[in-house]
């Protein structure tokens, strides 16, 4: 998977770094209360405060080496991110609710074949739905939507 991380920074010009100890600190730690966080974030906050606290998520733990798993590295996400009543959002992350949608997507996504991230269920009325997984589907995402794939190599021919 870190050689995946090398390739993606050349490929699409990322500055990805490998978390220190991956398997052996990053994994073991959860995530569920960054999950609940973007879940209360969705459900209570316009979608642009959802889309900075994602990508700040993603920033601390692929990009500074930082946990996501405390009570103090979410505040410090919505300091970053200048989330709108940062300590209302992040006690509800304890609702019954809040755990139990976060719970049913898990559910479905787990019964849609989901086995990783990201895995994305492309739906579309009158067909059936499709999953990819990986972001190395893209491409195939791009033309069911009937777009041109932004990948940066498209000039280069294989001969």
């Amino acid at each position: 998977m870190m050689r995946d991380v090398a390739y993606n920074n050349a490929y699409w010009g990322l500055n990805l770094v490998e978390p220190r100890d991956f398997f052996g600190e990053v994994i073991p730690r959860t995530s569920i209360k960054a999950q609940r966080l973007l879940t209360v974030i969705e459900q209570e906050l316009p979608r642009e405060q959802l889309i900075r606290s994602a990508r700040e998520l993603f920033r601390r733990v692929w990009t500074i080496d930082q946990p996501i798993d405390k009570l103090e590295n979410l505040r410090e996400v919505a300091k970053n991110v200048n989330l709108t009543d940062p300590e209302r959002m992040i006690s509800m992350i304890e609702l019954p609710e809040i755990k139990q949608m976060l719970k049913d997507r898990t559910t479905e996504a787990l019964n849609n074949g989901c086995f990783g991230a990201p895995w994305i269920v492309f739906k579309r009325t009158g067909e059936p739905d499709r999953v990819f997984f990986g972001s190395d589907r893209l491409h195939f995402i791009s033309e069911l939507l009937g777009q041109p794939f932004p990948g940066p190599m498209q000039d280069i021919k294989i001969v």
